[in-house]
């Protein structure tokens, strides 16, 4: 794992690049009224077309309707699309419109992973939800520095999952709360026990922060990425000459050229932070 000791993690990655999202408001309708027959005076009453009978008012088939759905529409209507990552950290950061990323953290609708042929899904057993193709499925270790370790992958009540052959997994979070992004090249790092799923052609390892024990994934180079979330991150810049501390229970992750460790010292920021990047903090935090 770069730039980490064993079972630690700190490594750089580049990000860049907004995408902010506008509204459009459609005009209201004007009513016309129904044209005279020819020749009719313009004060003449009309005669309202009489109304067809019930029984030939036939419902809609909902085979029919589910037919004429294309494969964007169910896109747009039944699932999450992934984020950059970097959107991600500009919106946390309040430096684009962050709309269209809350809204689809709150959006409630699953999130589908596509395996391409050799590659595997991880999935959180508690999170995946169904999957398509002939896929075997064998528990999930942890991986530290490119080789297997003796540890299981997520927390001990909800394991991760290797899926292998599957074509597309549909996985959802809690409480209304989850997220997919995408990496371009970027290096993310994020709690092990926030993380849902990520596909086959992400790169990652297993880590945990220095002196304490958290446990962490690092990502990097291009993937797509699943987390649940409490709510929108918080997220506070580092740089060298201002390092951070935060505290153990609000770290979720963070994107950039960090270093973290437990500090010596007790208090209620127990996590150092020095380097350059951008932190990302729960602001509903749970126990840890």
């Amino acid at each position: 794992m770069v730039g980490l000791p064993p079972d630690g993690a700190q490594a750089a990655g580049p990000a860049t690049g907004p995408a902010p999202l506008s509204g459009l408001h459609a005009a209201p309708p004007v009513l016309a009224s129904p044209p005279r027959p020819d020749g009719a005076a313009a004060d003449a009453p009309q005669s309202p077309a009489p109304a067809p009978a019930l029984s030939s008012v036939a419902p809609a088939s909902p085979i029919a309707v589910l037919s004429s759905w294309t494969d964007a529409s169910w896109q747009r209507s039944a699932e999450t699309r992934a984020v950059p990552v970097v959107s991600f950290i500009l919106s946390s950061l309040g430096l684009s419109p962050d709309g269209g990323v809350a809204t689809l953290v709150k959006s409630g609708a699953p999130i589908r992973l596509t395996a391409r042929a050799g590659d595997d899904v991880h999935v959180r057993a508690d999170a995946v939800l169904a999957g398509t193709g002939d896929a075997s499925d064998e528990r999930a270790v942890r991986r530290v520095r490119g080789r297997p370790s003796n540890e299981w992958l997520g927390p001990a009540l909800c394991p991760f999952f290797r899926l292998s052959g599957a074509r597309e997994v549909w996985v959802a979070g809690t409480s209304h709360r989850w997220a997919a992004v995408t990496l371009e090249n970027d290096i993310f790092y994020v709690r092990e026990d926030r993380v849902l799923a990520f596909d086959g052609s992400v790169c990652w390892e297993a880590g945990r922060i220095p002196g304490d024990g958290m446990r962490l994934l690092q990502f990097r180079g291009r993937g797509q990425v699943v987390l649940q979330l409490a709510g929108m991150p918080a997220a506070i810049r580092v740089t060298p000459d201002v390092p951070a501390r935060v505290s153990r229970s609000a770290l979720f992750g963070w994107v950039g050229r960090i270093v973290a460790h437990r500090r010596r010292r007790e208090g209620p920021l127990q996590i150092s932070c020095e380097g350059e990047g951008v932190m990302l903090l729960e602001t509903r935090r749970s126990a840890s």
